[in-house]
């Protein structure tokens, strides 16, 4: 899944972080993945929503 991808690559970053000195670069590095899992979480929802309307619409079409 997407979602589990995104968070491996979140988690991979962090992982590593304490190894950079550059404070302002660690900062921007933990902002930044903060903003991709909440995309990946906001378009995972999205995805699920939509795939149980379609899920719901096929009893329907008959």
């Amino acid at each position: 899944c997407a979602l589990t991808g995104v968070i491996g690559g979140v988690l991979n970053v962090l992982i590593n972080l304490p190894q950079i000195k550059d404070d302002s670069f660690k900062n921007e590095m933990k902002t930044t993945c903060a903003e991709l899992e909440r995309q990946a979480h906001d378009l995972a929802g999205q995805c699920l929503k939509e795939v149980k309307a379609k899920v719901a619409s096929l009893g329907r079409a008959k």
